[in-house]
């Protein structure tokens, strides 16, 4: 049975905590301060000056601002995202005053420009929220997409029948393992109408994984070998729905079903410090396999390029993925920070 999981990246608007947040925060506002001094200086050395000026107030309101979000991550995760984008701008025209008036109070300014540093605060914030929405709707599209495609998967009739004429072949002869076989179809089938807006633990996608091999497995049989390789620390990490399964049937579908070969599928997980080593593979047949790393992903199915896009939305920059082609496996790679449940 899959256990569905709340994550507060997800549930947040914008994760203030996470290291791609901080950093997008800090270019954005160090973009828009360089472009809006241009206007007021034609000397080069000028705007350098009062940039370096600029910086000692906003960089310190910018990382409070991120910082007073940061600690207020469990409250806001409780709340509507209107009232977080509230939050979240009001905060920000906050740390706007803050940056306006610290020049005035260190003498570097005789100005105090409170409201006009109230509106520059507040619209930066707006867009940072805004931009955190539209990368949250569309990592909702992917899920939506990718949840499709799986139960066109599901109802295919050579998978279905398949299925269900092993289930009947064990009725008599295995009355369990057909009991078995058909509670993992039932699930699968549970998982692929259920609504994947929320993330799941590593231990749950797994499982998932696992009872869709049991069942290619009793139709391959010998053709198809799986290793699992996952240590207990890596399945507390929360990941994107349908991280692995994807990968596990493009095994299926474009390595097992194209020999007579037996091939190996590996699975593997590991904890490096607090990053997830997530690893897929797979042996092929020289005729099957693509020739380089551009073709694979084509020739792999688009599974690859939704795996990609929803592990990179949900982790941010600190997602890593490769694919490619060694010592006769096709390897799928993944590395990302783990967060619990």
């Amino acid at each position: 049975m899959q256990k569905k999981d709340s994550n507060l990246q997800h549930q947040l608007l914008f994760n203030y905590c996470r290291i791609g947040s901080v950093f997008r925060a800090v270019i954005l506002v160090q973009t828009v301060t360089a472009i809006g001094l241009l206007f007021v200086h034609d000397s080069f050395f000028n705007w350098l000056a009062h940039f370096a000026m600029s910086n000692s107030a906003i960089m310190p309101a910018t990382l409070l601002w991120l910082l007073i979000g940061c600690l207020c991550k469990d409250l806001l995760t409780a709340m509507p995202r209107s009232v977080q984008f509230i939050f979240g701008v009001v905060i920000g025209a906050s740390m706007g005053v803050v940056a306006s008036i610290i020049p005035y109070f260190l003498e570097l300014s005789e100005n105090r420009l409170s409201f006009a540093g109230a509106l520059a605060g507040a619209g930066l914030s707006g867009l940072l929220l805004m931009f955190a929405s539209l990368s949250s709707a569309a990592l909702k599209q992917i899920q939506t997409e990718a949840q499709l495609k799986v139960l066109q998967a599901r109802v295919q009739p050579h998978f279905l029948f398949n299925s269900l004429n092993s289930a009947i072949a064990l009725v008599k002869s295995e009355p369990k393992q057909a009991q078995t076989l058909l509670e993992d179809l039932s699930d699968l089938f549970r998982n692929a109408l259920h609504s994947h807006d929320t993330p799941i633990t590593l231990e749950g996608e797994l499982e998932l994984t696992r009872q869709y091999l049991a069942i290619e497995t009793l139709r391959f049989g010998k053709r198809l070998k799986i290793n699992w390789e996952v240590d207990n620390l890596s399945k507390t990490a929360l990941v994107p729905t349908l991280l692995l399964q994807p990968l596990a049937e493009n095994t299926i579908h474009h390595a097992v079903e194209h020999t007579t070969d037996t091939i190996e599928l590996n699975i593997s997980s590991q904890m490096v410090g607090k990053i997830v080593c997530l690893k897929i593979s797979n042996t092929y047949t020289q005729s099957k396999t693509p020739s380089d790393h551009k073709s694979s992903k084509a020739r792999f199915g688009i599974g690859l390029a939704s795996v990609e896009q929803k592990l990179k939305l949900f982790f941010d920059i600190e997602a890593y993925f490769q694919v490619e082609k060694k010592n006769n496996l096709f390897i799928v790679e993944m590395r990302f920070p783990i967060h619990h449940s």
